[in-house]
């Protein structure tokens, strides 16, 4: 399924977030356009335009998280509660599939419970990521940065880095502290996003063991490759330099841009320019389908119904000129069920993600005295 979620990955992070209630629009001005929901405050509600009301879109979104979060163990539910420590109640989010436990999961967990307003849940989360995956130790070669894929019980598959997962928990961060303020700790939310997000882009090269195989020394460097204004692949320096379409989130890099350390900012407006043309060089003229990976320039590396994929579409209507085409788009993602079984992990992520996004109650949350 690598294809598939290449398609899935990218489609959603162009459709869901470029062009989506959380991207502060930069076009030029056209007669009569909307500033966009960023600016204007108003995110469009998909599933009310096309005749639901306000209660069953509720009933709708509240379903999914109650299925997706709590409901069967067996299965429905991606989200555990495992346990507590010093900061807190401790909860993982599972790739039912592959019996992992993911930073990409984890980082959607996070963004779904913010834009819910599902505090405990989110803290949970951030409490196990920064308690098992999370390197702290400055000799580590992936410190400040969190391993990509662990054991449920904490112990890591691989300690190498993930960009995608630090770049949702960055921005899902800085969105609880607007909704819910600071607490102290891990929970001093926004000083946690200013930390990764300095760490994505300036640390500096670490070689050093992995904890877990200390017969195997790594070198890893940032996230982004600052030259190129674009997010890596991976930092592991022994590999060949390339980005993946689906890591590119430039709607995300405009709030880094607003809301980040000072001395930064100028570089996230530029990453955000240079990904919208990477998009356009990278995907089909014809599809609007972007490769698994890419290198730099835009060329390629490499060449099932899924209810991620009806979501993502669905989203997209968001942007579509043809109102009667996407309203079927957004029918399927409401007549869709929830997902459940052995594939509901990334289904069921991007379906929740999709019927935020289509009720408009996805959206960017700015936090105190950010503009």
């Amino acid at each position: 399924m690598p294809a598939l979620r290449a398609v899935l990955r990218c489609a959603a992070c162009a459709a869901l977030l470029a062009a989506s209630a959380c991207a502060a629009a930069r076009r030029a001005p056209t007669p009569n356009a909307s500033p966009g929901a960023f600016a204007s405050g108003h995110y469009r509600d998909l599933f009310a335009e096309a005749g639901h009301t306000p209660a069953e879109v509720r009933r709708k979104l509240d379903a999914a998280f109650a299925q997706l979060f709590h409901g069967d163990s067996a299965t429905e539910t991606v989200f555990y509660w495992a346990g507590s420590n010093a900061d807190g109640r401790l909860a993982y989010l599972t790739d039912i599939n592959n019996h992992d436990v993911r930073s990409e999961g984890m980082s959607y967990g996070m963004m779904i419970a913010v834009q819910m307003d599902k505090r405990a849940e989110f803290d949970a989360l951030w409490n196990w990521a920064r308690t098992y995956m999370y390197h702290a130790d400055p000799a580590h070669p992936a410190y400040r940065f969190f391993s990509w894929s662990m054991k449920t019980d904490g112990t890591p598959n691989s300690e190498s880095p993930a960009p995608d997962g630090e770049e949702y928990w960055a921005t899902a961060l800085y969105f609880a502290s607007a909704r819910w303020g600071d607490g102290r700790g891990i929970y001093a939310y926004r000083a946690m996003a200013d930390s990764l997000l300095s760490a994505m882009k300036n640390r500096g090269v670490v070689t050093g063991p992995w904890r877990s195989r200390p017969e195997r020394v790594a070198t890893v460097g940032a996230e982004f490759n600052v030259a190129q204004r674009m997010v890596r692949f991976t930092p592991d320096m022994r590999r060949p330099d390339h980005t993946d379409p689906s890591y590119h989130l430039p709607a995300f890099y405009e709030l880094w841009a607003r809301w980040g350390p000072a001395e930064d900012r100028a570089f996230w407006r530029e990453a955000a320019r240079t990904s919208r043309d990477f998009f356009q060089r990278t995907t089909h003229p014809v599809t609007g389908l972007a490769p698994e990976y890419a290198n730099f320039d835009g060329t390629r590396l490499d060449s099932p119904h899924s209810t991620a994929l009806v979501a993502t579409n669905a989203v997209a209507s968001l942007a579509a000129s043809d109102t009667a085409r996407a309203r079927r788009f957004v029918d399927a993602l409401w007549d869709a069920p929830v997902p459940s079984g052995q594939y509901r992990y990334y289904d069921g992520m991007w379906y929740l993600t999709g019927l935020l996004h289509c009720a408009g109650e996805f959206r960017a949350w700015t936090p105190a005295g950010a503009r």
